[in-house]
């Protein structure tokens, strides 16, 4: 009776170890892209990824060649009433600063501030690290004007889906913006977790401060040779990656050329833009982009499920522009 017991007992314990096994074995995959509606958009989306990823399939692109590219600024990222980039920039003047020239560089409360060559001697002679504690510490711990959450908080969610669904179908995957290199390096890495390599945009000087020695410091320049906007986004696509890609998604007319781009590529390429149409959960402004035959408009009002992750446990709306 004793061994009956024992028995039992090991009988009971191996199906309570196996069950969450057989559970998963038998748990469904989530569907990919779940912010998304269920529209063609995403359908075609989808599609494509998977024409390209099935080896032995006409339309298939080798892992290596597999590249695709997006901007930041309202692509991935809110963008308005400023880019993040230069909320920070603002933020940063009207802090106290201990030396005091720094106080004058840029603009005087309620002015634009010289978003060039001016803006960036704020932060002269910054070593890149202290510059990217500087901006996630900004994007973590300031609210956005009318969103009344953290800018952190304000990539959009079917993006950030998107991307991971590449990743996972063995793209390599690249942000392409205007905005500073040293500050996508920063702020889009911690959110993405894409390495450095992966994030191309405007250049900004460096120095070796005192001469010959290390770190290397921000030297309060920009390279007016490699402005990451229009055409800037082909050429350095070119330079930095050295593949063109077969996925290209922007929003403004500064990522035509960008769409343009991946769609002269010989293998079969998607290029897509993001047309901010929803004035409940973001802004409405558009796009100025036309777009090309068998270029895909994605709505964010009627593509979108939702555009933000809940914070807090609370829905994220944005409401009007500030005039």
């Amino acid at each position: 009776m004793q061994m009956l017991k024992q028995m039992g007992m090991l009988l009971l314990m191996t199906c309570i170890y196996l069950l969450p096994i057989l559970t998963a074995a038998h748990a469904q995959p989530q569907a990919p892209l779940p912010s998304w509606q269920d529209t063609a958009n995403k359908k075609a989306i989808i599609s494509f990824v998977q024409s390209v990823s099935t080896k032995g399939g006409p339309d298939f692109v080798p892992r290596e060649q597999r590249v695709a590219t997006f901007d930041q600024d309202g692509t991935i990222l809110i963008e308005k009433p400023l880019p993040v980039q230069y909320e920070h920039i603002f933020r940063f003047f009207e802090e106290p600063k201990p030396d005091p020239k720094l106080a004058i560089v840029g603009r005087k409360p309620g002015e634009w501030a010289n978003i060039g060559n001016g803006s960036l001697l704020a932060y002269q002679y910054m070593t890149l690290p202290e510059y990217s504690e500087n901006a996630i510490k900004f994007v973590k711990e300031n609210d956005h004007p009318t969103c009344r959450v953290p800018y952190f908080d304000l990539f959009y969610t079917p993006m950030l889906e998107l991307i991971q669904y590449l990743r996972a179908n063995k793209f390599r995957v690249y942000i392409v913006s205007g905005s500073w290199q040293i500050f996508l390096r920063s702020v889009a890495k911690a959110k993405l977790g894409l390495r450095k390599s992966h994030f191309i945009g405007t250049q900004t000087g460096l120095i070796d401060f005192p001469a010959n020695t290390f770190p290397l410091r921000i030297a309060g320049t920009i390279d007016n040779n490699l402005l990451n906007l229009n055409m800037g986004k082909p050429k350095n696509i070119q330079i930095q990656i050295g593949e063109k890609p077969i996925l290209a998604f922007g929003n403004s007319s500064s990522d035509v050329a960008m769409l343009q781009y991946a769609s002269t590529n010989s293998h079969k390429s998607l290029s897509l833009w993001l047309e901010h149409d929803d004035a409940e959960r973001e802004y409405v402004y558009p796009s100025e982009i036309t777009g090309e035959k068998d270029w895909l408009k994605i709505s964010m009002k009627n593509d979108f499920a939702k555009v933000f992750d809940k914070v807090n446990g609370e829905q994220v709306t944005c409401g009007l522009l500030p005039q």
